[in-house]
C-alpha cells in the first residue's frame, strides 16, 4: 500500500509542478473535461447501441446498454463505498461535497467503456477495416485525453485513473464477449 501511496503522490507532485494554475495549457485541459461528462459518455454509448441495432445485432445492442448501466452503477457505487479523498488541488474545480469521491475516476471508467464499446460496435457491424482502425485510434485518443485531464488538473490520483481504465476496459470486453457470443443451440430429444 505504501508503494501505491508514493506513486500517487509522486505523480500528483509532478503534474502540480508542471502545470501551474496560471498555465495556458491548464485552461485547455479544463475545457477538455467535457469529454468525461455524463452527456458525452452517454451519447457515445447510445451511438454504439444505435450502430449495433442498425447492423441487426439486437443482442449486442442490449448488452452494450446493460454494461453501460453497470459501469455507471460501478463508478457511483465505488465512489460512495470508498470515500477516498481527491488530491488537494482538486478543490479548484470540484465542489466540497465531491472531494471524497475519487476512486475510481468516474470520467475515465465511463469514457473508456463507452469509446471502446463504440469502436467494437463499428467493428462488429462490418465497417471497412481502415475506418474501424481509424476510429479505434480516435477512441484511444479520446480516452487518453480524458485520463490526462484528470491528472493535469489534479482531479484524481494515478491509481484512480488506472482503476477507471481497468474497469472500463473489463466491461467493454464483457460486452464484446456476451454481445457476440452465439446463442446456445436448442437441445433436442430423439
Amino acid at each position: 500500500m505504501e508503494g501505491l501511496r508514493k506513486l500517487d503522490h509522486g505523480t500528483y507532485a509532478f503534474f502540480s509542478h508542471e502545470f501551474k494554475p496560471d498555465s495556458a495549457l491548464l485552461e485547455l485541459f479544463k475545457s477538455l473535461t467535457f469529454l468525461g461528462t455524463y452527456w458525452v459518455v452517454a451519447a457515445v454509448a447510445l451511438a454504439a447501441v444505435a450502430i449495433a441495432l442498425l447492423a441487426g445485432r439486437f443482442r449486442s445492442s442490449l448488452v452494450i446498454a446493460v454494461c453501460f448501466v453497470i459501469a455507471v452503477g460501478l463508478a457511483e457505487g465505488l465512489n460512495l463505498a470508498t470515500e477516498r479523498r481527491r488530491p488537494n488541488d482538486a478543490q479548484r474545480f470540484v465542489a466540497a461535497q465531491n472531494m471524497a469521491s475519487s476512486f475510481p475516476a468516474r470520467a475515465v471508467l465511463l469514457s473508456t467503456y463507452s469509446w471502446l464499446a463504440l469502436a467494437m460496435a463499428l467493428e462488429s457491424a462490418g465497417f471497412r477495416k481502415r475506418l474501424t482502425l481509424g476510429f479505434s485510434a480516435l477512441a484511444l485518443l479520446a480516452i487518453l485525453v480524458v485520463c490526462m485531464t484528470q491528472l493535469i488538473l489534479s482531479l484524481h490520483f494515478l491509481t484512480d485513473i488506472l482503476a477507471g481504465l481497468a474497469g472500463g476496459a473489463a466491461l467493454a470486453l464483457l460486452a464484446k464477449h456476451f454481445g457476440t457470443r452465439p446463442a446456445a443451440l436448442p437441445v433436442t430429444t430423439a
